[in-house]
């Protein structure tokens, strides 16, 4: 397809989107047991020119697997006189890699990933946002789909990333020049059992790093997409999975314009409100708070009676139910982050067992429970 932004563009190929679904739709039948889509419904509904921006939060790698994966099952994006219209995927120029003869950015830009330019070299900032702009408007006015993840990258903490007014900024200031109606929808992903956990902490090292190493590199790398394919054939559950897709705004609303601020706001509001308080994340944040037998079932009682208020717990199970559902992600072999000892678990990677309890302190703000520094 034309373009005057090459080193930006997308080579969206369908053939190659065909091949890469049936590799992974065999992938997500053996490591997951459960996924659950909400909300998909009113993104069929929009009208068929509308140029949807997905904004969603940023979990794992698999975020743009599973989101893509349930777009192309559902025949979403609609097609244009037959065609099949593109999900053009907003994807940091990290991930444009060559590794030796193998061009991983040439097969993702062809899975519809586009580059966005984090770090633009000294005095090239202005230039390459004005090219990012003029591009994503190119293929706004062309009718794609958009996936953009606003927290400026995966979150190694757990926590929900704060979404990036500039990112926002940059498709509204695209949407100014192109006729064609644009709605921002929110999306939420929630993992049981996130692939990349027990790396999180290694990784967050490794990007506080000006100028890594060729090992620390091998290393990342290595660790990062290569485990998560490697995850089928240790035959781990990743446990369920939930995907929400919010409700559909505009640019403008009961009138007037939204700013890039509060356009911004809203998105993020919405994506962490549709989040999912799974075991793993009661058990964690029930483990930090006292993990002795005595007190932690009472704990995952009180998180899940009022994480049920927010209507954000999985399904209704009793503390024991949800703490042994837990033990299957947090105390398995190779995985012993939490040990049952005498009177009390051990935690043997306290790291993990935050990550997955800082997935629900947003939900847990917002009862009335001790905060997790209490």
């Amino acid at each position: 397809m034309e373009t005057n932004y090459p080193d930006i563009a997308h080579r969206y190929d369908y053939a190659t989107i065909q091949r890469a679904g049936a590799y992974w739709d065999r992938f997500v039948a053996k490591t997951f047991e459960r996924i659950d889509v909400n909300g998909l419904e009113r993104l069929a509904s929009l009208a068929p020119d509308t140029s949807v921006v997905l904004t969603s939060d940023h979990r794992s790698h698999l975020d743009y697997v599973l989101l893509a994966l349930t777009l192309y099952h559902a025949n979403l994006p609609p097609r244009i006189n037959g065609q099949p219209r593109p999900l053009a995927i907003a994807a940091g120029d990290n991930l444009f890699k060559r590794f030796g003869k193998w061009d991983f950015g040439d097969l993702i830009r062809r899975l519809g990933a586009y580059k966005i330019i984090r770090k633009p070299a000294e005095g090239e900032k202005k230039r390459v946002l004005l090219a990012q702009a003029a591009y994503t408007a190119e293929r706004m006015d062309a009718g794609d789909w958009f996936l953009l993840f606003p927290g400026k990258g995966r979150s190694y903490s757990g926590e929900l990333m704060p979404f990036d007014t500039g990112a926002v900024g940059l498709f509204l200031h695209a949407e100014r020049k192109v006729e064609r109606p644009v709605a921002y929808v929110p999306v939420s992903i929630s993992y049981e059992r996130s692939p990349e956990d027990r790396w999180f902490r290694g990784f967050s090292a490794y990007k506080a790093q000006n100028e890594p190493s060729w090992s620390q590199q091998a290393l990342y790398y290595g660790r990062d997409w290569p485990m998560i394919w490697f995850q089928q054939h240790f035959n781990k559950s990743l446990g369920n999975a939930n995907i929400a897709f919010g409700q559909p705004v505009t640019s403008t609303q009961n009138g007037t314009r939204h700013t890039k601020e509060s356009l911004t706001e809203l998105l993020e509001h919405e994506a962490a409100r549709n989040l999912v308080a799974y075991p793993t994340a009661i058990f964690a944040a029930a483990l930090q708070r006292d993990p002795t037998f005595e007190h932690v079932y009472g704990h995952v009682y009180d998180l899940q009676s009022d994480l049920r208020l927010l209507g954000a717990v999985d399904k209704v199970r009793n503390p024991h139910a949800i703490a042994f559902r837990a033990l299957r992600f947090l105390d398995a072999p190779w995985r012993r982050f939490v040990v049952p000892r005498k009177d009390r678990y051990e935690i043997r990677r306290p790291e993990v067992i935050d990550y997955y309890a800082n997935t629900i302190k947003h939900h847990i703000a917002k009862c009335h429970v001790p905060t997790l520094q209490s």
